[in-house]
């Protein structure tokens, strides 16, 4: 073994300790957002973009101080947007993120154009013939024809059911006396 030999050596084992630390070194984008006054704004969606991130964009949003901070960023070329409603939108390019470097992106966001957006929705209380369509109508309307036939048919199997018991009682039972008369007479 010559001493070339055993340095190689620690400086490999040395490498191989270090490089899991350099392969999870992980960059971040920290910063404050104000107004063009410089109070802090506090709830501006920050979102940081890029093509290394396997979710192709990060967001937080800033807290009641107006301070942000976006961690665990791959190294790579990051788009960082800061919205919020009334004011215009804020956008930085090119930010570059190497190892472990946490790059610092303030952003002075102006009053916009104030916006608003009222979406209506609503249901019908019963189905009319302009919401459903005529289609739907025939089809619902022969649901209940033909729901109304079979209550019928079964009603009336149930009634003649009743009336062919009753007439059959009535003639057995007209039939008997009739029989029953005879043989006390004597005629048979």
């Amino acid at each position: 073994m010559t001493c070339r030999w055993v340095v190689q050596r620690i400086v490999m084992v040395l490498a191989s300790a270090l490089m899991p630390a350099m392969a999870y070194a992980q960059a971040s984008i920290a910063g404050v957002v104000k107004d063009t006054s410089g109070a802090v704004l506090p709830g501006v969606t920050v979102e940081a973009s890029s093509p290394v991130l396997i979710e192709k964009v990060r967001s937080v949003v800033s807290d009641g101080t107006g301070q942000y901070q976006i961690v665990d960023l791959r190294p790579g070329t990051y788009v960082v947007t800061f919205t919020l409603g009334g004011f215009n939108a804020v956008r930085r390019e090119g930010i570059e993120l190497i190892g472990s470097f946490a790059a610092t992106v303030n952003a002075e966001m102006k009053v916009g154009a104030v916006s608003e957006t009222i979406t209506v929705k609503g249901e019908l209380e019963s189905p009319s013939l302009l919401a459903c369509g005529i289609e739907t109508i025939f089809k619902r309307l022969h649901h209940s024809i033909l729901l109304f036939c079979h209550t019928i048919s079964l009603l009336s199997i149930f009634v003649l059911s009743y009336l062919e018991r009753s007439i059959f009682k009535s003639v057995t039972s007209s039939y008997s006396q009739l029989l029953i008369g005879i043989w006390k007479s004597g005629e048979v």
